[in-house]
């Protein structure tokens, strides 16, 4: 597989319609926006911070408003998501690919939002990572969580796979972090995504042939009372992380990471 099959840039589009309601994304935001300004608070001014797989800029947005104190770049493998990230953002823009980095080093903050899963070695995309951060530099990352969960959703974004929380602390401390937190969230909408995914699976053990970009574009379109009941749910979520709380169990995962200093 080339880095080029990691994603199917036509979701782009879509996407930055959703993006701006949709529950999921609106309370990823949230979620990112609060672990990034904990970091933000305790990095030095003009810190570099670098997005990885930013794409229409959904949440680089948000990394360009909470690490105000930092100097922001965000970078895409694809240009066609780079045109529609310049709509939300003001900061310098590259077109790269994850796994053959444009940079210098020196970063302190490196973030990529459900990105991980796309890359077929995802220790080697850490490892290069760890090669542009400075000592001590952080990663946040978000992905899907539970391999449970797999479904046609995963296959029409291209994912590789889902993580657990061993997994995925197996496989940042192996590439060399040291993990500060770790934790699952989307966990109080995690029973609606576990049915839905089981009932996909029993029409398609009847034979019922299901068409997954079809399946992961309805997804997008969420039924607006029942939208803002899940976004008013994901706040009560919202709030317990930001007591510095975790979960054990969601359909993502978040974690923050330190390049360890040998």
């Amino acid at each position: 597989m080339s880095i080029s099959d990691s994603y199917d840039p036509q979701f782009f589009e879509p996407l930055f319609q959703a993006e701006e309601r949709h529950f999921w994304f609106v309370s990823r935001n949230r979620v990112v926006a609060d672990t990034l300004q904990v970091l933000n608070r305790n990095l030095k001014d003009g810190y570099r911070v670098l997005e990885l797989g930013c794409g229409n800029g959904n949440t680089l947005r948000v990394t360009e408003s909470a690490c105000w104190r930092g100097k922001v770049i965000g970078s895409d493998l694809f240009h066609s998501g780079l045109v529609l990230a310049r709509k939300r953002v003001n900061c310098p823009l590259v077109q790269a690919d994850v796994l053959n980095l444009p940079f210098a080093g020196g970063f302190e903050l490196v973030s990529f939002y459900d990105v991980l899963e796309h890359i077929q070695d995802d220790r080697k995309m850490l490892e290069k990572v760890s090669e542009i951060l400075a000592p001590g530099g952080y990663v946040v990352i978000t992905v899907p969580a539970d391999p449970g969960l797999w479904s046609y959703f995963d296959e029409a974004s291209h994912h590789q796979r889902r993580y657990t929380r061993e997994t995925l602390t197996r496989l940042l401390e192996d590439a060399g972090y040291e993990i500060i937190r770790l934790t699952a969230f989307m966990s109080l909408t995690y029973p609606l995504v576990w049915l839905r995914r089981k009932l996909t699976h029993r029409n398609t053990d009847t034979g019922v042939t299901l068409d997954a970009d079809l399946l992961a574009y309805q997804e997008l379109q969420v039924n607006g009372v029942m939208n803002w009941a899940l976004t008013q749910l994901l706040k009560l979520e919202r709030g317990w992380l930001q007591r510095g709380n975790t979960f054990k169990k969601g359909s993502s995962l978040l974690a923050v990471a330190r390049r360890r200093i040998n």
